[in-house]
């Protein structure tokens, strides 16, 4: 089901990130949303801050494993972006990218679907899911409005070290139940509008999409509302 699916990568996240619970709830969420991404009007990005690299680098890992068609990215610029594959909807995994002008509003224009570039005389489909560990850097205001933003613990706990045989061991489960997930769920994906969410614009899209990823459980697709509240009144 929609429910064991979902607690199941969240028990993930929960396992190796050391994040509060709102924090991986909202992961689960991007996760799922990474999936049907090419359903949505909005693909909402992640903007993870946290003090520890190692941490960021651990859930970007992570979400390697969990995302559909997933690269993860030592660095990256607007240039080399637009050199891949955008048309597939990759989810592009990026750590503490520099953020130049042309980034910024390469970043903030291509989480919306319909939107393209123009490179070489061809206009290209740029709309793909993101995720970006930012470290203590702060979130240009911009992306910001199109992000999902989480923070990771800044506790000194160790969580564990996801070594390369566990994380082939959660691609293989995990990548397998996603595209099952994707593959009934496609046709049901549709933003609807949700009682009780009182947000500005930004996170109301935000929120919209996000539910929408979740089909065949109303209250589960509900429960992005109150997590969201916090960024709202930011």
């Amino acid at each position: 089901s929609t429910r064991n699916l979902f607690n199941r990568v969240l028990s993930l996240i929960a396992q190796h990130v050391e994040v509060q619970d709102t924090s991986a709830r909202l992961l689960t969420y991007f996760v799922f949303s990474a999936w049907v991404s090419d359903r949505l009007s909005l693909a909402p990005g992640l903007a993870i801050v946290g003090p520890a690299d190692s941490a960021g680098i651990q859930l970007l890992r992570l979400l390697r494993c969990l995302c559909r068609r997933s690269m993860l990215l030592a660095e990256a610029s607007q240039s080399s972006l637009l050199s891949l594959p955008l048309h597939f909807s990759p989810s592009l995994l990026m750590n503490r990218p520099m953020i130049t002008r042309q980034l910024r509003n390469f970043l903030y224009t291509s989480n919306r679907r319909g939107l393209g570039t123009v490179k070489g005389g061809k206009v290209l489909e740029v709309c793909c899911p993101k995720a970006i560990y930012f470290g203590m850097d702060e979130i240009p205001q911009g992306i910001a409005s199109v992000m999902i933003q989480v923070a990771l613990s800044s506790s000194t706990a160790q969580t564990t070290v996801l070594e390369e045989g566990a994380l082939n061991d959660v691609t293989a489960e995990l990548q397998a139940k996603m595209l099952a997930y994707r593959l009934a769920s496609y046709s049901k994906v549709q933003a609807t509008h949700l009682r009780g969410m009182n947000f500005t614009h930004q996170t109301r899209e935000i929120a919209m999409n996000l539910a929408a990823c979740i089909v065949d459980d109303a209250e589960l697709a509900k429960g992005v509302v109150p997590l969201l509240k916090e960024q709202d009144d930011h």
